[in-house]
C-alpha cells in the first residue's frame, strides 16, 4: 500500500499525463499556405534549371504550396526520367521526397521507370478543380483587383475558402507571361478526387 507522501506525486503525475494526452488530442491548426505557391513554383520550373515549357510549368504547379514540385522535378530530371514521368511524380509535391524515392529505387531495385513513377508519385490521383460555392471574399477581391470577366471570376473562386486564388492570380500577373486563362487555371482551388472503383 502506498503511503500518503508517495500518493501525492503519483496523483500529480497521472493528472499531468491526462492533460498532456488531452492537449495532444486537440486538432492542430494547419500550416499557413502561401497563396503565391503556384506562381513561385511556376517561376522556378520555367526559369530555373528545369527549363520546362510554359504549359509544362503550369501543369506541374497547379495546386502547389511552394516551389517543391519544381525542385523535385529538377532533381528527378537528373536521373534520366522522361519529363512526363517527372511531372507525374512531382505534381503537388510538398518536398523533394518523390525524387529521393525514385533515386533510391532506381539504384537499388530492378524496377522499370513506370513502376517507380507509380510508386513514388506525390499524389495517387490527379488534382481536380473544386466545384461549388466559394468564399464571397474571393469574388469581391477578383472584382476589385482584376479585370477578369464574370465567367473567369466564378471559375477562379469556385470552391475557394478565402481570397487566396485572387492573390495568386494578381501575383502571377506581375511575374509571369501566362495568359489570363492560364493564370486562372494555375491559381484555381483544387482537390484530390480518386478515380471511381
Amino acid at each position: 500500500m502506498l503511503s500518503r507522501r508517495s500518493r501525492v506525486p503519483l496523483v500529480v503525475c497521472l493528472l499531468s499525463a491526462g492533460l498532456i494526452a488531452r492537449a495532444a488530442a486537440q486538432p492542430q491548426a494547419a500550416p499557413a499556405v502561401d497563396p503565391l505557391g503556384p506562381v513561385r513554383c511556376y517561376l522556378a520550373a520555367t526559369q530555373g534549371t528545369s527549363n520546362l515549357t510554359l504549359e509544362q510549368g503550369k501543369q506541374l504547379c497547379i495546386g502547389a504550396i511552394d516551389e517543391s514540385p519544381a525542385r523535385c522535378f529538377a532533381q528527378i530530371a537528373d536521373q534520366g526520367f522522361a519529363d512526363a514521368q517527372a511531372m507525374r511524380m512531382c505534381a503537388s509535391a510538398a518536398s523533394v521526397s518523390p525524387a529521393e524515392c525514385a533515386e533510391r529505387l532506381k539504384t537499388t531495385t530492378g524496377l522499370d521507370d513506370a513502376s517507380i513513377v507509380g510508386y513514388c508519385a506525390a499524389l495517387p490521383w490527379p488534382l481536380s478543380p473544386l466545384v461549388g460555392q466559394g468564399a464571397p471574399a474571393c469574388v469581391v477581391g477578383a472584382r476589385t483587383r482584376t479585370r477578369l470577366p464574370d465567367a473567369d471570376t466564378v471559375r477562379l473562386c469556385s470552391g475557394s475558402t478565402s481570397a487566396a486564388p485572387v492573390d495568386c492570380y494578381a501575383g502571377g500577373q506581375t511575374t509571369t507571361r501566362l495568359t489570363d486563362a492560364d493564370l486562372v487555371e494555375l491559381c484555381l482551388p483544387v482537390g484530390l478526387y480518386p478515380y471511381p472503383p
